[in-house]
């Protein structure tokens, strides 16, 4: 991948259990995130999504900082973030944001959106003049689309799609690189999340913003996203170009969570809906299977998935199975050769 801006390596997030858990379960951890390696481009979207708990919004925490990794790197414009000086540290905070999931949770009620607005600059009191930040803080709500007398107002006293903008301006206000999206649009009603990504799409061009956009709702992956990675159980198991993910998965996984998706698209052009009903719950991340961890929920598992761990090829465009799905006979991908 050409100017990779952030680089993750087998990356780990592991959550101790109490003495009694352990007593109890015969595991010593929740393994989150368990050996997580992908790339990202400046200037790219990528979307990440999986089901509940597949540890996505681990993965955010860890990358922002706020979480840190039981084991693996993470790389900053080639810095690895946990050998950082305090200067090193102090710009990285500045270059990588995060857009939290409840927007009202994440700002603080005592504050107005001006004093919110301008905590990053009193951290970092370089970044804007003084004598100039009731200007910026304007001009920043204004990117977000909202009035100048918001300033003076406190986080109770507006909408949910509202306060999300504020905590998007709270992230700008430091101008960074990366912004880290947590699901910003899920506790939104409909027509707000289109505004609110609507929003995104036009900060992203007009700033050159490098974007990890973590979401349920895949249509609207598919709308933002330049590429895709599928997570399941703490691990990626595919990653692609978003339109090659949504015509053509690879992975039976992957298959299974876009048929359980409304495709509007796929209805007006009269094309089957294979509907696909996985059986079984999602296996613990105390004690994750053998092998392939879909393989206790896929119609396609064989002795060998439960033997043999599949690896993704590359982080770029492949898929972790050992019998993929859409690929011509002998094409190598993952740990094996597709039958």
């Amino acid at each position: 991948m050409n100017d990779p801006i952030l680089q993750v390596t087998d990356l780990h997030k592991h959550f101790p259990l109490p003495f009694l858990e352990r007593m109890r379960t015969g595991a010593k951890a929740v393994k989150a995130l368990d050996g997580v390696t992908f790339s990202v481009a400046r200037g790219e979207t990528v979307g990440i999504v999986g089901e509940s708990g597949c540890g996505k919004s681990t993965l955010a925490r860890a990358l922002v900082g706020l979480d840190k990794p039981t084991s693996g790197t993470i790389r900053v414009n080639g810095i690895d973030v946990a050998t950082m000086t305090r200067a090193q540290r102090r710009q990285f905070h500045r270059t990588v944001q995060m857009v939290f999931q409840d927007p009202f949770a994440s700002l603080d009620p005592r504050m107005r959106v001006r004093r919110i607005i301008g905590e990053g600059w009193r951290a970092h009191p370089d970044l804007v003049p003084e004598s100039q930040r009731e200007r910026t803080a304007v001009e920043l709500l204004e990117s977000v689309r909202l009035p100048e007398e918001a300033l003076n107002r406190f986080p109770h006293q507006f909408s949910g799609g509202q306060r999300q903008r504020i905590g998007i301006a709270r992230a700008l206000a430091v101008q960074p690189s990366i912004l880290v999206c947590d699901e910003p649009t899920s506790g939104l009603d409909v027509s707000v999340q289109a505004q609110v990504l609507d929003l995104l799409r036009g900060l992203v061009h007009d700033r050159g913003l490098t974007v990890l956009f973590i979401g349920h709702d895949l249509p609207m992956i598919r709308s933002i996203a330049d590429r895709v990675i599928v997570m399941y159980l703490g691990r990626i198991v595919e990653v692609g170009p978003a339109e090659r993910i949504f015509a053509a998965p690879q992975h039976p996984y992957t298959k299974a969570l876009l048929s359980a998706t409304p495709d509007p698209l796929r209805v007006t052009s009269g094309t089957a809906h294979e509907r696909i009903v996985l059986r079984g719950d999602v296996p613990s991340p105390l004690n994750p299977p053998s092998g392939c961890r879909f393989r206790t929920r896929c119609w396609k598992a064989q002795d060998l998935c439960a033997q043999v761990e599949p690896v993704l090829a590359d982080d770029v465009n492949s898929a972790a199975c050992h019998f993929p799905e859409n690929i011509a006979p002998g094409t190598v991908t993952g740990s094996s050769v597709a039958a």
